[in-house]
């Protein structure tokens, strides 16, 4: 063979294997050597294809999970300074048909669940902001970490609130309503209920 091309666009290495195989299957059928050729030709070409296609979708997503993580970190941090500064517009940060989650644990033992919609939760966060603001009833975040989740963001971190001083975990699942509007679809909290 002596590493001529064989067909345009595709090139022989020169090696005794090859020359074998070409023999060999020239010996077996005239022209089933050409056909094999062509065979493995195409499929190279559909091979490269395909690498050519994924390095030019694979970058893409990985940037699309990179760029959620660093929006909602911007939310988040949004949702804290909203909340340290009594802001009515925490509610803002509620998807429409966002669910909370609030398991409460009472003195007794007893321990019950609420499911909230986003609707009512919002209401009460506009209306208990000015309540909140005079007992400094706010909560600290820490231990915060962020998991893309498909097309959302789960953010899980360690409460404190700072009013009534326990610790308990948190739960935030965001997702973008809008081109770069992010929103909490779903968050789980963990109250206390203390003596009365």
């Amino acid at each position: 063979m002596g590493g001529r091309s064989v067909r345009r666009g595709f090139h022989l290495n020169p090696g005794v294997g090859h020359t074998y195989i070409l023999k060999t299957m020239r010996s077996r059928q005239p022209g089933a050597g050409m056909m094999a050729i062509q065979r493995w030709d195409r499929a190279l070409r559909y091979l490269c294809v395909g690498l050519i296609a994924a390095s030019a979708v694979l970058p893409p997503l990985a940037s699309a999970a990179e760029s959620a993580l660093a929006a909602v970190k911007v939310a988040f941090q949004r949702y804290q300074r909203l909340e340290r500064t009594f802001d009515p517009d925490l509610a803002e940060l509620y998807a429409d048909d966002a669910v909370v989650w609030m398991t409460r644990h009472h003195p007794d033992g007893r321990v019950g669940q609420l499911k909230i919609p986003g609707a009512i939760y919002r209401q009460f966060l506009r209306q208990s902001m000015a309540a909140a603001q005079a007992r400094s009833d706010y909560n600290d975040y820490t231990e915060v970490r962020y998991r893309a989740e498909g097309d959302r963001v789960r953010v899980t971190a360690e409460r404190h609130s700072v009013w009534r001083n326990y610790r308990s975990p948190y739960t935030a699942l965001w997702k973008e309503v809008r081109p770069g509007r992010w929103r909490i679809v779903e968050e789980r909290l963990v109250q206390q209920v203390p003596r009365r």
